[in-house]
């Protein structure tokens, strides 16, 4: 009687092993199913993100771009103004000296009216040239945002591949464990024919 009871007992748990087996494998395939969609949720997001700095870049890049152009035509718009007062000044003082009497055409007053023409032109080609140094400096700003734009494509373009990549090397690597039948990583059961024990 006692013999029929022991087996009946054995028979129970090994019934309860192999359930038991078949529900770790179960919860396993879930968890891994989950690891799955974690990565491609991560690698999205990491996509996404990527892809806003690089459209922030792009803008920025765009934006110094503009800038360096209206920092250009500033330039030239006050180089030439200049030359224009200059100009007007330079009538103004020929029209005092004949009014004052003096021969316009005299030797020292040419080098005055002279030496007035050639510091109106100095001031003029120093507003244009100050101009392009700043205009240059706002270029090589646009250009290193395009570089972190580009970048960010980059970026963009790989991150969902790259996480995928490391979350299918680890969803391999508990299959593999699984299927040698050797502790199922994160527990300490070792999964053999009938059971975990």
């Amino acid at each position: 009687m006692c013999i029929p009871a022991l087996a009946g007992l054995f028979g129970a748990a090994g019934a309860a092993g192999a359930g038991g087996a078949v529900a770790g494998a179960a919860a396993g395939g879930i968890g891994t199913a989950l690891q799955l969609v974690g990565g491609l949720v991560t690698g999205l997001s990491q996509m996404a993100n990527a892809q806003a700095m690089a459209d922030a870049a792009k803008r920025n890049a765009e934006a110094a771009h503009r800038a360096a152009l209206e920092t250009l035509e500033t330039g030239r718009e006050e180089s030439d103004l200049a030359q224009r007062r200059g100009a007007q000044q330079i009538a103004a003082n020929m029209v005092a000296m004949a009014a004052n009497g003096r021969d316009v055409t005299d030797p020292n007053a040419l080098e005055i009216l002279d030496d007035s023409q050639t510091m109106v032109t100095q001031d003029a080609f120093r507003i244009r040239e100050n101009a392009r140094r700043a205009a240059d400096a706002q270029e090589v700003q646009a250009a290193n945002y395009a570089a972190e734009a580009a970048m960010y494509s980059q970026q963009a373009a790989i991150a969902p591949i790259s996480t995928l990549l490391s979350v299918g090397a680890k969803v391999t690597e508990r299959y593999a464990s699984w299927a040698a039948g050797q502790t199922y990583p994160g527990t300490s059961a070792t999964i053999m024919s009938g059971g975990y024990y």
